[in-house]
Parts: structure tokens; sequence; C-alpha cells
């Protein structure tokens, strides 16, 4: 049995629809703010999928209920004799597990992002992430504080127009390099959009999400992202953020009994070619070469 919490939110009703082959067990975030509901609901479950942020109280109720857990959210500080899948998304999840599917071991650059309306459990989690992370790059097998400028209006591959990528070395950026044995690594989230410019000097939730929806309005929201090493470049592209994050979350709901027991980032645990092979990620420079 998969429980699915947030069932009528975006991203919850996507990983439903994902998951129509399993048998499931739903609840909208309403009914997960009552501790007792909630124990109830993951009683019984083998999986719990939480797409409704409030990470570290879920996961431990989940655990305790003797189920495995999966979040798309960043970092979790449970412990327990089941599974714990943490940053199982798009920014945390896909990036890492593209830089991954790429492999090698030269300087790797990472640009993730685009157009995209926050959920409020992503922006309650983009507001505490580190700040001390940004502009700092990967050198020498640990993080170089202050070592990357912001590139503004900037017209990278694979992204429809000129866009801001901002450096920010996420905990799973560090996870992935420091597996993968990089000396050099710069990652960037990429932006696309004015309002949320403004936004992003002084972060709260409910002003990101507005700023998001504004930047959206009338658009089409897109996600890109790209890893580069050594003349290679692999793209996972085609998706908004709300359907990828989903696809992960399910894929990991589907494998997590087969994983280690402990808390892991998806991007560490996870097999990248079985996860990103059916979203149709491709190789750029073998596209060029077969154009040629």
């Amino acid at each position: 049995m998969i429980g699915v919490l947030g069932a009528t939110g975006a991203v919850g009703s996507a990983v439903i629809r994902r998951l129509a082959g399993h048998p499931l067990r739903t609840a909208t975030r309403a009914q997960v703010t009552d501790a007792d509901a909630l124990r109830e609901f993951c009683s019984g479950c083998d999986v719990v999928v939480n797409c409704v942020g409030f990470g570290d109280r879920i996961a431990r109720v989940a655990l305790d209920a003797g189920a495995h857990y999966v979040d798309a959210g960043d970092g979790l500080a449970v412990s327990g004799n089941r599974v714990a899948v943490t940053g199982a998304g798009a920014m945390p999840g896909a990036s890492g597990l593209l830089a991954r599917y790429l492999g090698g071991s030269e300087a790797l650059t990472v640009y993730a992002g685009g157009l995209y309306r926050f959920s409020a459990a992503a922006a309650a989690d983009f507001v505490v992430a580190d700040r001390s992370l940004a502009s700092a790059a990967w050198r020498d097998g640990t993080v170089r504080y202050g070592s990357l400028p912001v590139q503004s209006e900037v017209e990278l591959p694979f992204f429809p127009q000129p866009v801001t990528a901002r450096p920010y070395l996420s905990v799973e950026a560090q996870i992935v390099a420091r597996k993968m044995g990089l000396v050099e690594a710069n990652w960037y989230t990429v932006f696309d959009g004015h309002a949320i410019q403004q936004v992003l000097r002084n972060p709260d939730p409910q002003r990101l999400i507005a700023a998001s929806a504004l930047d959206s309005a009338g658009r089409t929201p897109y996600l890109v992202i790209t890893a580069s090493m050594g003349g290679r470049t692999v793209v996972l592209r085609g998706f908004d953020g709300t359907t990828l994050t989903a696809a992960i979350l399910a894929h990991t709901a589907e494998v997590v009994a087969t994983l280690p027991v402990g808390t892991h980032y998806a991007a560490d645990v996870l097999d990248p070619g079985p996860t990103l092979e059916p979203l149709g990620v491709f190789e750029a420079s073998r596209i060029e070469e077969g154009a040629l």
C-alpha cells in the first residue's frame, strides 16, 4: 500500500496518476495537520509519499508506523529501521541524478531551472535553504565560498530565452560531487522572469509563490536541466517542475523498499539510468554528431 499525502495538490495528483497501478491510500493537506489522523493514515502503508511539506514531522510518524518514506523536500533529520529518501523531486532529485548519469571525473557544470510556479512546500524549503551556499562552488574536494558570480540575462543552450543563473552549491550538489570524486563542480539555479528576481533578494514563501505566478502568467512553464563535462552534455527537458517532481517521487516510491535502510538523498541512492531514461534524457553531443 502506497500512501500519498497531498492528493488534491498539483504534485500529489500527478503522483497518483503515475502510481495508478498500485494500491493507494490518499489524504489531503488538511487531513494531516492532526497528529492522530496522520498516525492512522500511515498505519498499514508500506510507503508514504509526502507532497505537502512538514517533512520531519510526517517522516517520523511514517517511520514509526513501519512505512518507508519518500519526500521531494531538501533534507531530513530522522532515522529509523526503514528507508527514508529525501530530495526526490526535480531540484533536488533529477538535477543530481543527471550529473551522475553523465558520469566522469572532470569539471562539472549543471544548470537547472526555468519558468515554474513555486508550490507552498517548495517555497518553504527555498526560504530555509542555507544562504551561505549562494555563489559557492566545489573545488579540490570541498566547498569554496564566494567563488562564482550571478550570470544575468545569459543565453544558455537548451533554454528558450535569456535567463538569470544563480550559483548555489546545494547539499545535493555536494553529495554528488563527493560521490563522483570531482575536483571541480559549478552548480547554477536558473530563473526565467523578472518578478522572481526582486523577491530573491529577501525571500518569503508567499512572495515567492506570488512572484512566480506573476512571471508564469500567460506563459507555458518549463524546466530544463543540463549537465556538462569534458565536451559532453546531457539534457533533461520537456517537463514543468510539477510533472518532473511527480515522476521522480513516483519512481522512488516504487523502488524505495530495495534501497539500504537509512535516510538518503535521492541523487545518492537511485540508479540514474532507470530513473531518467524513461523521461527522455538525451546526450546533446551525440545528437549533434548524428546530424553531421
